[in-house]
């Protein structure tokens, strides 16, 4: 709480309002639906000719 209200200068309400909607959210977790896209390079060095 300390870091919100001095490093960001919000306000204490200000603070606990945003922690209560981040609480809803959370438990609103059956609405998150997060998706990621990947990408995989898979590589050798050549074989030894020689």
């Amino acid at each position: 709480m300390r870091a919100f209200c001095g490093f960001l200068g919000k306000s204490t309400e200000e603070v606990l309002e945003t922690i209560s909607e981040v609480r809803k959210e959370l438990k609103a977790l059956h609405l998150f639906h997060a998706q990621f896209d990947i990408h995989v390079v898979y590589g050798r060095k050549p074989a030894d000719s020689g």
